[in-house]
């Protein structure tokens, strides 16, 4: 696993038999009451399917169970969790939420559908106006990170939900601004992390909720050089492909619309509605070869102008580029014999047809679908291809270097320019490192040579762990 939990890798295989196919375990567990004879965790055996979703707005599951399983007894709707376990690595907790009994002739059913901790923040509402601004405590105002913080912890002073934080740092951008009460919280931090320069959220297996920026996103790297990707083939690791270009999914014009009335904040002045926002591929300095195609949005909840202007961008910049989305089924056993891409994870993807189609893109995965039976399991990648060129390899890394007195060569993520590809992951080759030094000081002329013979290693210097590969975009203005 990497620092930043990306989401769980599964395991190669079964550690007592590598040739087994992959074990799944499905526990129920209830939360921990004061009699400490009392049973808490409960296998669930007899389960005929289970069905996961991971994409950006969480995790859910959909078990179907018949009665007779013992754990049954057990089921507390909105209290329980459902813990799922590839090969014995947990990859998923989940509160229920719903329950559904089908009764037949022959048989009694229960449907149970789960979601994480980061989907139940919509269940959670903000009860009172929260305003973020610019004052002697806060200079510039509140960091975007820290907002999330503020929000998570002060639904959790109600009654704690068990979320704690795995990012710590900051997300190096600061924001001003009002959320309404009235709003959930899930809601609250989609307004500042849906935004141009916003970030991903999510909560992991583990209940900690991390905060990427711009986006969660990690490249599948098959060297130590992070010079080349894992590529998946159809025919080879892919089994069925299905390639999608819609009108849908393109706009050279956004328009976005706000509240329509009237907002009071607290005792302050009512804040009228915002005019709309559109914004323009071509004043963004993006080509437009289609035209002119049009798109527009309503967000109540955004109740100033710069909000919805925030909001236009970040979807036009999203759709001003005409790209291929693929759903794939993987061939049995590929995913997880050496990698098991989820949510954010990018690699190259290839198709090779004497026909119509060849395909060599770079692609993002936004959905990963696990079904599972008793005879096995199915993988299904929604993928997107990428906007931006294959990034910076680590030996272009456009950050300063800076010597330790040991002679260890740290990245400062407070100077990492935009674009950078930074990784935790050592590098043990003073050649490399020369290189890399070499290269950066060629490119931004502040390099000192100090530290450049010698050095061994390569490491972040950060506020919080990163993990191999993951772009690291840090806006230079803010």
């Amino acid at each position: 696993m990497s620092d930043i939990d990306v989401g769980v890798l599964a395991t190669l295989s079964d550690p007592l038999d590598p040739q087994a196919p992959p074990w799944w375990d499905v526990v129920l567990k209830n939360p921990d009451i004061p009699d400490p004879f009392q049973i808490r965790e409960y296998v669930i055996t007899d389960w005929m399917s289970v069905s996961i979703t991971y994409n950006f707005d969480g995790i859910t599951a959909e078990i179907q169970v018949p009665t007779q399983d013992p754990a049954m007894r057990f089921l507390r709707q909105l209290v329980s969790d459902i813990t799922l376990s590839r090969n014995r690595v947990l990859q998923c907790r989940l509160r229920v939420v719903d329950v559904k009994d089908t009764f037949t002739a022959e048989d009694h059913i229960v449907t149970i559908t789960a979601q994480d901790y980061g989907q139940l923040l919509a269940r959670r509402v903000l009860f009172d106006d929260k305003s973020y601004d610019d004052d002697t405590n806060h200079p510039g105002g509140w960091d975007q990170f820290d907002i999330v913080r503020n929000l998570v912890s002060y639904t959790q002073n109600f009654q704690s939900l068990g979320i704690t934080f795995g990012t710590t740092g900051l997300s190096g951008r600061k924001v001003t601004g009002d959320l309404q009460r009235g709003q959930s919280i899930r809601d609250a931090i989609n307004v500042i992390a849906r935004v141009e320069n916003g970030f991903d959220w999510w909560v992991d297996q583990n209940m900690k909720l991390w905060m990427q920026r711009p986006r969660r996103a990690r490249h599948l790297w098959v060297n130590s050089l992070m010079t080349e990707r894992m590529t998946w083939k159809w025919g080879v690791q892919v089994r069925e492909l299905q390639c999608d270009s819609a009108a849908s999914e393109y706009a050279s014009v956004v328009m976005v619309i706000g509240a329509t009335a009237a907002t009071q904040i607290g005792n302050r002045k009512p804040i009228p509605p915002p005019d709309p926002a559109i914004v323009r591929a071509s004043a963004l300095g993006i080509p437009t070869p289609f035209g002119r195609w049009e798109r527009t949005y309503s967000y109540q909840d955004i109740i100033r102008h710069d909000g919805l202007l925030a909001k236009a961008k970040h979807i036009l910049k999203d759709l001003s580029s005409m790209r291929c989305t693929y759903s794939i089924t993987t061939e049995p056993g590929a995913w997880g014999s050496q990698y098991a891409p989820t949510v954010g994870d990018i690699f190259d993807l290839v198709v090779e047809s004497p026909n119509r189609t060849n395909v060599h893109d770079v692609v993002r995965v936004e959905e990963l679908k696990i079904a599972l039976t008793p005879d096995g399991e199915v993988i299904t990648l929604a993928l997107r291809a990428e906007i931006e060129s294959p990034p910076i390899p680590l030996l272009d890394l456009a950050a300063p270097l800076a010597a330790q007195p040991d002679g260890e060569v740290t990245v400062d993520l407070d100077t990492v320019e935009h674009g950078a590809t930074v990784a935790s992951a050592h590098l043990s080759i003073t050649e490399q490192v020369v290189r890399i030094m070499a290269d950066i000081e060629d490119r931004t002329g502040v390099l000192e040579r100090t530290g450049r013979v010698g050095a061994d290693e390569v490491q972040v210097s950060a506020d919080e762990p990163t993990n191999p590969g993951v772009e690291l975009w840090y806006d230079t203005d803010a």
